[in-house]
Parts: structure tokens; sequence; C-alpha cells
């Protein structure tokens, strides 16, 4: 037995060892690449030269800018973790569209690595006119290609770009792990998980305007009850503080918040809106809804995709604690102007149970003309901990949470392991993966991941339960679905070219579920992805349907999330008939 110690120590070791997986310094040819299709029926546009900087040395350059990958390996490499080196040149100015990642096919499911853009990648290349080199470290979420490229929106024009001295490492223990189970649970820190599922619906503060949805439609449709938390969208953030009493386009909300009065067909009771003591609007209904339902609490979401732009201003050190004071001076301690602007004490106390950050996003844009800094990421995890510190000097158990973004290239531009101990739990926005605006019918909420995906919800739970316990995780659902008109209805209209987004009732290529299921059409469920659409002629919808929730219930359940988080409210039917799927479903 003695003898066998030794050998199974060295084998043990070299189990664990990195291992060199590929290599290409482009000395010979480029037979160990393939073009789009990954047939040889797309030339690659990549030619080997003489390396301009460093004569003797031969080099790829890429001659004109293409979209969705240029050359791709012809090997495949399992899903694990790796380390990608290689040497760029790019010698346009500025820009010039050098971008290398991974892809499931040729192209497919992509999952970009670094570019020469500003923001839209996890790791950045430089154009400095002279060749640099980069190390990064990736986890492959899936079998995947190499794929590099020089980027269509760009500054590059071709012949301005160079790669060389391509090297990937499989990390030891990805070789022995790869598709193993996840890595151990993360132990709760700080502010305890939630102890029951949570069900959290979002009510957007316009939705009687574009809708005629009103929070009565909460209580009416049977929704209250089923709801843990209503996170009311939104509160604006401007000049270091919180944006409250105000009434001006693109600015606040004053007056559907608070100050007018809600028809008598709208209130909760049925009567004349009389006010709680000079609090109207939704506000006040949302007290009387709270009223009715002892166990639900509303919590106010700063941010949101239009309202996320100077959230890096307020975050900032000299900004940070007077700016979680006047959030928490009005919507927690109720401290808020009235009509004239005067400051009336205590006059929405009792509205709102805690805080929603929804910062989209920190150290990534989100919206065109978003501040961000590199230091964001940094800020946020401070700027949390100072929300949970004013929160609790008010009141302990007081909610602060946040919505959080899917993709990992904005994740991970998050300290989330420092960050959930400040938290009750984390949204994740596990939607919007595509959009009736892309230039194909794709899903956009996707349980799991086919070839031709670049995101699934499978893929970005895994990426956070690394770094989040599983039942601070909230697991967020679409209520709408985007449309496209497509080119073709092959595979049942779904990844077809689309020559623009289907007609929406508010906004083109969107649609509530409400009005997708009534609308004519065949319903289509792929067996891998479980995403769900519906094809009437050239217009295709990709919604989920009762079934679809049901079945990310049941992924909710298998890896211990904390619940399921909707955007939202008015996009129900009239019964609430999500909202009473997703609730039944965790009740099982």
């Amino acid at each position: 037995m003695k003898r066998l110690v030794l050998p199974l120590l060295l084998a043990a070791a070299f189990a664990h060892a990195d291992s060199v997986v590929f290599e290409e310094n482009f000395e010979g040819d480029l037979a160990k690449w393939v073009g789009q299709r990954g047939d040889g029926t797309v030339p690659m546009n990549v030619t080997l030269i003489e390396d301009p900087l460093k004569p003797g040395n031969k080099v790829a350059r890429f001659d004109k800018p293409v979209y969705g990958g240029d050359i791709f390996t012809k090997q495949q490499f399992p899903e694990g973790k790796y380390v990608l080196s290689f040497d760029y040149l790019g010698t346009c100015g500025g820009n010039c569209g050098g971008v290398i990642g991974v892809t499931a096919e040729f192209p497919g499911r992509d999952q970009w690595l670094a570019g020469t853009a500003n923001s839209g990648f996890p790791d950045r290349i430089k154009d400095t006119g002279k060749w640099e080199h980069y190390d990064l470290d990736f986890k492959g979420r899936f079998d995947f290609h190499l794929a590099l490229e020089q980027w269509t929106s760009s500054a590059g024009a071709g012949k301005d770009i160079y790669f060389d001295n391509i090297k990937l490492v499989q990390k030891g223990d990805a070789a022995v792990s790869a598709g193993a189970k996840a890595v151990a649970a993360v132990a709760v820190t700080g502010v305890p998980a939630p102890k029951t599922p949570q069900v959290v619906g979002y009510f957007p503060a316009w939705a009687k305007h574009n809708s005629n949805y009103w929070v009565k439609d909460i209580e009416t449709s049977g929704t209250a009850k089923r709801l843990t938390v209503i996170n009311y969208a939104f509160g604006n953030v401007k000049d270091n503080k919180c944006v409250v009493g105000v009434e001006a386009k693109g600015v606040g909300a004053a007056a559907d918040d608070y100050w007018d009065p809600v028809p008598k067909e709208h209130t909760l009771d049925g009567k004349d809106d009389k006010g709680d003591k000079g609090l109207f609007g939704h506000w006040n209904q949302l007290k009387q809804l709270k009223k009715a339902n002892p166990n639900l609490k509303v919590v106010i979401s700063l941010g949101g995709w239009s309202w996320s732009k100077y959230f890096s201003d307020a975050a900032l050190p000299q900004n940070r604690e007077a700016f979680v004071k006047s959030c928490v001076d009005a919507y927690i301690k109720g401290n808020v102007p009235d009509r004239q602007g005067k400051v009336a004490p205590a006059l929405a106390a009792g509205v709102f149970d805690g805080i929603d950050i929804d910062w989209e996003y920190p150290a990534a844009e989100g919206e065109k003309g978003n501040v961000v800094r590199k230091e964001d990421t940094k800020n946020y995890t401070a700027l949390l901990a100072e929300f949970r510190k004013q929160l609790d000097a008010v009141k302990p158990g007081l909610l602060l949470t946040i919505a959080s973004p899917a993709a990992s290239d904005k994740s991970s531009m998050m300290e989330l392991d420092k960050i959930h101990p400040s938290l009750d739990f984390i949204n994740i926005m596990t939607y919007d993966f595509s959009n009736g605006w892309a230039n194909q019918s794709q899903p956009h909420a996707n349980l799991y991941g086919g070839k031709k995906d670049q995101f699934a919800i499978d893929y970005t739970v895994k990426d956070y339960l690394e770094k989040v316990p599983s039942q601070k995780l909230v697991l967020g659902v679409p209520f709408y679905g985007y449309g496209w008109l497509v080119k073709s209805s092959d595979n049942n209209g779904m990844y077809q070219p689309s020559s623009g987004p289907a007609k929406g009732p508010v906004e083109q290529g969107s649609k509530p579920y409400a009005q997708i299921k009534t609308a004519p059409g065949k319903v289509f469920r792929d067996d891998k992805t479980r995403a769900v659409w519906k094809l009437n002629g050239n217009e295709v919808w990709n919604y989920d349907d009762p079934q679809a929730l049901q079945e990310k219930v049941e992924f909710v359940k298998k890896n211990k999330l904390g619940g399921v988080m909707f955007w939202e409210l008015s996009n129900d039917t009239a019964d609430g008939e999500l909202s009473k799927t997703l609730s039944d479903a965790l009740k099982k």
C-alpha cells in the first residue's frame, strides 16, 4: 500500500496542473482557423504579414471590420476556467476595433472577453501604436471556440489591427471539474437572508398613463395577497441627492407620486380621495394597500434605466453620506416637499419599508450619457454599506435590496462578495437578453442556453452563486415579451433575420403578456432552452407563459434561491394570472 502513495500524489498533482491547450504564433499558415459558418465557405479577412514593428516576425493582420467574429479556432474547448494570453497592436489612433472572445459556434453564443471600446467588455484592449501583452482570466460557461475580429462599430478601417502569440491555458481545477457541480455554497453574512420565498413585483408610477393601471388593480386582481414586496419605480438621483417633490418631465413625477388626488373610480375604497393629512396619489393608496395586506412591504426603487445617470457622482466619497441622508429623510422618514415646495415633516412616513438601488450600471454604461467611472466598483460597495448604516440607524429591519444585471460583463464590475452582507437580497434582472430591435428573433429570458444564445438564466445564476449566498438571490422574470417581423418562418420563426420590431401598444417591439396571450398565432417551446414564443405570419413574440414561469420556479427551488421578482405588475392579466402562477408554484 505504501508504494502507491507517491504515484497517487504525483497523479493528483498532474491532474490539478495547468495545461496549454492551444498556441498560435502565426509563423506558418491559418490552418488552425476557420471563417464564419465554420465550413470554409466564408473567407477569413485576415492576412499573415511581416510584423510592422519587428521585422522577421509574422503576425495576423485584420483586413476589414466584420460583425460577429471573423476567425474562429477549429478546435473546441470544454467549459471551465482558463487564462488567455495574446499580443495586440492597434495603429489607427484609438478604438481600432480589436476584439477577442469565445463563441459556441461560428458565430453563435458569444462571450466577448476584451475589446478596444470604452465599455461593453470585461477587459479593455488599448490602441497605443505598439505591441501590448494581455493575460485574461476567464470562465468559459459553455464549450467554445476562440473568436477574433475587428469590430464594425469602431474607428478602425482595416489593415490597422494585429494579433500574435495567442495561448490558451486551461486551469488545473477546471480540467478536473469541467461540467461538475458548482462551488461550495457561500455562507450568509451580515443581514440575514429572507426566511420565506420572496415574490417581488415592480409597480411603475407611469402605468396609469400607459395602461390605466392603478394601485387598486393590485388588490382587485388578487395580486396583493401574493406579493411580499412591491418595488415602486422609480425615484430619480440628481445633484447628489434623491429627487423628491419635483414635477418636471424627465426629472420627477410628484403629482403622480403624492400630490394629486386619485380619481374616485381608482381609489381602494371607491370613495373620493381626501388624502391622508395631505398625502395623495399612488403613495397614499400604497399605504391603504398595506393596511389591507399587513404582510406586504413597499420599497422605493432608485434609478432604473432612465434615472441612473448621476449615481456615479452621488456615490463619490465626498457626496455619499449626504446623498444617502437625502434619500432616507425623504422616503423613510417621510420629510417631503408639498406643492409649494415647503418640506412637510413625516408627510410620507409609513409609505416605504426600505430602499431598492437600481443603478444601471456601476462602472459600466447603461443608457448613453450616463456618468461612468472605474472607481464605481468600490464606491458602489461603500454606498450600499452607507445605506445599510443609515437605514439601521432609523429602524433595524428596513429593507435594502438591489436590481442587478444578468450580463457578466456588468456584474463583474460589482464586488458581489462584498456587497451581499449589506443587503436583504439581490433581484437579478434575468431578462432583456435580446429585444425587438435586435437583427434577429431571439429568446430574451431563456432558462438554459442553446448554441445560438449568448445569455441564459442558468449561466447568470451560476456566476452569482460563486460569490453570493443562494438564499439572497431573487430571480427576475418578465411579464412582457419582445416581438420581431421575421424574414423567414424557418425554425418556427426563432433565430431568424428580422426586418424590424413588431408593433407594440406603447413601444415598438414590446407587448404585455396579457395582450400576447390573446393575440392570434401558434405557440412553440424549445426543448433545450425552454423558451416560448408565438408565431403569426411573419410576426414572432417571445415571452414567458405560466408553464415557463413554473419551470423557472422549479429552477429557483432546485438552486435554493430566495424567490422571484417580476417586471411588472401592469403587464399581467386582469385576474393576475402570472402572479398567481408564481405564488402557487413557490408554495408547492
